[in-house]
């Protein structure tokens, strides 16, 4: 049998070199690669270049062991997780007793069992004991026992699979390696099993450590080295004063090569780690319209819908605190990817705060009470994972949707498939039923060791690159971010677990050959580029102290760059109503047959703000507990004690008002502190204050909260009237409470003179048409602090004499008619607007925006500028 080394350094065409021999070999070639990705962009290369091949023919090298090795069954991190846990907890090894409950320990125990259990002559000297280092016996001791409890459940570790699969080798086809830069001694081993049978060539870089190298032509393999190809890439370094300055230019450069004629598929950002430019670069590319495929996969934990999730589900095996749910709730991807998520994340909201299950009575909150009810109980994991799912309300998939949003829908998909998956992992590993606080714990740990990996098959995009993962990719221009020191390169401590001597008796990396490697990676990383490759840093940290660039890039000058202003579209004139047509005609004449003052007078003030609370009627996240005594909810508290005090004796009011503010309470679950007693005396003092005033002293009937309805042309128009007092001859004085201060009750009356306030002209108009009475004035009166009061009146001088308020003026009766006249007017003209669609935002006192709503979406500071910009042009 034939085999051949191809070497050379990274930017060397060794693995054009292997990839032709693969060619070559026809049907009878395998050719093996580190990684899934890597494999299957090797698939799309040669399927773009017209070579027609079987995917089974490219695979990954645990593809491979799979395929000749069945059983036992591999060892995924979460199960090798568990495992190392229950040994853990079994052994209880002295020397770990002060970090064996960390999430942290645990995990790094988990990677270092993982790291020796790759290695045959790793795990061969584990086992003959007496390693150096403070641990050694005590790892030893569990990884005994993981091997243990792994073969009783039919699964081992990567040593044992790799001999296993290199003693069922039959096959005598060609099979190549490209893409690896070490290999342990197990894997070396496979190697020379299947070269016994097979021709064999491996395509190796330059490396610091020449061990790989020797050990392969010590087997006997022919080394062809290959020079430095010849790409002359143009090379650039720019810093930006920070990080998010750094990603926007980035950003911008790629603009500039699209523009200059380049697609996207043609540019890769390349980058040491995920952190911290993975998700700040994808970000910033969404912004300016970037498509962009990032190959970093993240632990299944981390996904919004999973941590979701498991914060419900250990909340509520903690006792069910609804408040403690809810920054769980706000980790969901609900929003527009599943509104029903916001009903559930509202009514949990709406609820807290509040303990167990006999709380949980909203239909939103069925999955929580359901599990919260089994919480009392102990259940299979099938069981839990089947509550833990309904937590979740499923969404619909709808066509026509950007690809962020069908993205965002398959990473949700796949977070479910893979959290049924680990489920069924944890269920072999723990047959027994268990508490639900046990089943959040394996499954955390468990989810923490999964990666999630979302299909995305787009070709015409960014590539966002780990640089291990780019060493099969060649690009025309590449980007390398975050070239600081301790960043890129990073810098490696010694193993906290296994000392430097141990790993070394191990034949396991130490810090000064991960240290070595570093210069390695920056060489993959600094040659994928065929014409240009630009480096970059951030000149300055969050603190806005300086940053020190890495050292790779001596010799390099850089170019300091300023911020770049994101490109703007051009202007687009506003639509400041709906594009006409029936069928929107019709939804708004059926959305709105029946209008209120309040309603009114809201589109008077911003038609948007009308648009988004009752055309759409989108709901309001409802208040935490501590904010929900606000003005609104003492304003009801109010209205309803002047309302049932008219008919109440004197003598029972102070208890009227003690039962209408704990009810308030109770019903808006208001929580009992210092702030609820405070308000609760200062509405007293209020309440009492306008049963002490006598500054409206008619000896009239009154009635409160009358409703009425009323037709305005062809529009209904309906509402409720705080107070009549209704003279002998049917003369009525209406009265609007208000729980506010003497300046608010003054505006009210200005704006009602200036045609902007329509309720004092309904009312009277209510009065005179729907109730029958003959209006003769209307007063505002405000309750905060001191009793106010504002309006006009139109009494006859015996009455006017019992009206001693200050600043009520008195009319004539035709200035109340004129009031009347000019609100009816308004009226029919807003009305007329509402159903022809308008919904600009236009709002008539700008001062009143840091109030509204939804000045989040309505974006006024850009509508007023677009204005400005398409009067200009």
């Amino acid at each position: 049998m034939a085999h051949t080394l191809f070497s050379g350094p990274p930017a060397s065409g060794k693995s054009g070199a292997l990839v032709q021999a693969f060619l070559n070999a026809g049907g009878r070639a395998l050719l093996l690669v580190p990684t899934a990705t890597m494999a299957e962009h090797l698939r799309h290369q040669l399927a773009r270049a017209g070579h027609a091949i079987r995917p089974s023919s490219i695979l990954t090298l645990s593809q491979f062991v799979d395929r000749l090795c069945p059983q036992p069954r591999p060892v995924s991190p979460a199960t090798l997780a568990l495992h190392v846990d229950a040994a853990l907890d079994r052994l209880r090894p002295t020397e770990f007793a002060a970090v064996a409950a960390y999430p942290g320990f645990r995990r790094a125990l988990s990677d270092a069992i993982a790291e020796i259990g790759s290695s045959g002559a790793a795990v061969g000297r584990l086992l003959r004991g007496d390693l150096p280092g403070a641990y050694s016996n005590a790892i030893t001791r569990i990884f005994e026992r993981v091997e243990q409890t792994l073969d009783i459940s039919g699964c081992a570790l990567r040593y044992r699979r790799l001999a296993l699969a290199g003693n069922n080798w039959v096959d005598e086809s060609e099979v190549l390696l490209d893409g690896f830069y070490s290999l342990n001694s197990s894997e070396l081993a496979l190697l020379g099993r299947l070269a016994e049978r097979s021709n064999l060539t491996v395509a190796l870089p330059d490396s610091p450590d020449p061990s790989m190298r020797e050990s392969l032509l010590a087997r006997g393999f022919a080394e062809q080295r290959f020079p430095v190809a010849h790409r002359n890439p143009d090379v650039s370094l720019f810093a930006a004063p920070s990080a998010a300055q750094e990603v926007a230019e980035v950003a911008h450069r790629i603009l500039d090569a699209v523009a200059a004629g380049h697609a996207f598929r043609d540019i890769a950002v390349i980058l040491r780690s995920r952190e911290p430019y993975d998700s700040a670069l994808r970000a910033a590319f969404a912004r300016f319209g970037i498509p962009s495929r990032s190959y970093f996969t993240e632990p299944l934990a981390r996904h919004p819908a999973i941590r979701c999730i498991l914060e419900i589900a250990s909340a509520v095996s903690a006792g069910c605190a609804l408040e403690d749910l809810l920054p769980a709730v706000r980790l969901a991807p609900f929003g527009l990817l599943n509104p029903a998520g916001d009903k559930l994340a509202f009514a949990i909201e709406k609820e807290a705060p509040a303990r167990g299950p006999d709380h949980l009575a909203a239909p939103e909150l069925a999955g929580i009470r359901a599990l919260a009810e089994a919480a009392l109980e102990t259940r299979s994991v099938e069981e839990w994972i089947a509550l833990v799912r309904a937590l979740l309300p499923p969404f619909a998939v709808k066509p026509g949707v950007p690809h962020s949003t069908a993205q965002r829908w398959r990473a949700q998909v796949e977070a479910m498939n893979a959290l049924d998956a680990l489920g069924r992992e944890v269920a072999e590993f723990v047959p027994r039923r268990i508490p639900l606080d046990v089943f959040v714990r394996l499954l955390s740990e468990a989810a923490e060791q999964t990666p999630l990996r979302v299909p995305d098959d787009r070709r015409d995009v960014v590539h966002i690159l780990d640089v291990y993962e780019a060493r099969q990719w060649e690009l025309p221009i590449v980007f390398v971010c975050g070239m600081l020191e301790r960043v890129f390169p990073q810098y490696h401590a010694p193993d906290s677990l296994l000392s430097e001597a141990a790993r070394q008796e191990l034949g396991l990396p130490v810090s000064a050959a991960q240290q070595r490697e570093e210069r390695l990676l920056f060489d993959i990383a600094s040659t994928r580029a065929t014409r240009q490759v630009v480096f970059s840093y951030p000149r300055f940290n969050e603190k806005g102290e300086d940053q020190i660039a890495s050292f790779f890039l001596r010799g390099i000058d850089p170019e300091w760059i300023a911020q770049r202003a994101r490109p703007l579209s051009p202007p687009m004139a506003p639509r400041p109503a709906l594009p006409e047509s029936p069928s929107l005609a019709g939804f708004l004449a059926a959305r709105h047959t029946r209008f209120s003052p309040s309603a009114l007078e809201r589109f008077l003030q911003c038609p948007f703000q009308f648009f988004g609370d009752r055309t759409l009627r989108l709901k309001q996240r409802p208040k935490l507990p501590n904010d929900r005594l606000d003005v609104l909810l003492q304003g009801s508290i109010i209205h309803e004690l002047l309302a049932r005090a008219v008919d109440t004796p004197p003598l029972f009011r102070a208890g009227l008002f003690d039962d209408v503010f704990e009810a308030a309470c109770v019903k808006e679950r208001v929580p009992e502190n210092y702030r609820r007693e405070a308000i609760r005396l200062e509405l007293r003092r209020h309440f009492e204050r306008f049963l002490d005033n006598r500054d409206i002293a008619l000896d009239w009937t009154t009635e409160t909260e009358k409703q009425f309805e009323m037709r305005l042309d062809s529009i209904a128009v309906g509402g409720r009237i705080d107070r009549l007092d209704v003279g002998p001859r049917k003369q009525t004085l209406v009265i609007d409470y208000k729980y506010s201060r003497e300046a608010a009750i003054k505006n009210a009356a200005a704006q009602t003179e200036d045609g902007t306030r329509l309720q004092a002209g309904l009312y009277m108009l209510a009065a005179e048409r729907a109730l029958g009475f003959k209006p003769v004035g209307m007063m505002y009166c405000g309750l905060r602090e001191e009793v106010t009061w504002g309006g006009w009146h139109a009494l006859s001088p015996a009455d006017a004499a019992a009206v001693s308020a200050k600043d009520v003026e008195r009319v004539r009766p035709e200035d109340l008619r004129d009031i009347m006249d000019r609100a009816e007017a308004l009226t029919l003209d807003a009305v007329g607007q509402i159903l022809s669609g308008r919904l600009a935002p236009d709002p008539a006192d700008r001062d009143k925006c840091q109030w509204c709503d939804y000045r989040d979406i309505c974006r006024i500071e850009t509508a007023s500028q677009t204005l400005v910009q398409v009067a200009g042009s």
